[in-house]
């Protein structure tokens, strides 16, 4: 999702790297064009389970 938001949006901060190992959400604040912050995380699931929305 990253890859395909970034040509169109400004990514504003990215925390998917310092968050890939933990257990809790990672992802990037993206700013719209009307000046919003949109937060785009995704929650890593617990091992052996499937992905839980989140």
């Amino acid at each position: 999702m990253h890859r395909q938001l970034s040509p169109r949006v400004p990514i504003e901060r990215d925390l998917r790297e310092a968050y890939r190992n933990a257990g809790g959400p990672h992802g990037f604040f993206v700013l719209d064009p009307s000046g919003y912050r949109v937060k785009i995380f995704r929650y890593n699931a617990a091992r052996g389970q499937g992905a839980q929305a989140g």
